[in-house]
């Protein structure tokens, strides 16, 4: 991949350039590769990144300690059960979609990695 491809800040980076060369040889070389994308793609969006989620979830459910210790473990999965067993039903759905609804993007969203999607389609 070359700077004529992608760039900007994302590229900047020596290792994250390296990671994006290695995943266009290997999207072209197979194209049954599925990139896996983490919370903070969504970011520019507006919304929360994991942590971010999760201490929104204990603030309203008011496990703060107990979803904090969670959080500083890595068990991002233990801190949601909680979330959700103590939210029950309706309301958890309703803290998903008050959370993760339709949100417009902004000028600010098209300076981010999610930009770089539409290329990986370009790929044979």
């Amino acid at each position: 991949m070359s700077s004529s491809f992608i760039g900007g800040p994302i590229v900047n980076d020596d290792e994250n350039a390296n990671a994006i060369d290695a995943l266009q040889r290997r999207l072209t070389e197979n194209p049954n590769v599925m990139p896996f994308i983490g919370s903070g793609f969504s970011r520019p969006f507006g919304y929360p990144d994991w942590v971010e989620f999760l201490h929104e979830g204990a603030n309203l459910v008011d496990r703060q300690a107990e979803i904090d210790d969670l959080v500083l473990q890595g068990d991002y999965e233990s801190a949601m059960s909680v979330i959700r067993r103590e939210l029950e039903g309706i309301n958890y759905f309703d803290f998903l979609r008050n959370t993760f609804g339709p949100r417009k993007a902004s000028a600010l969203t098209w300076n981010a990695p999610v930009r770089f999607l539409q290329q990986c389609q370009k790929i044979p």
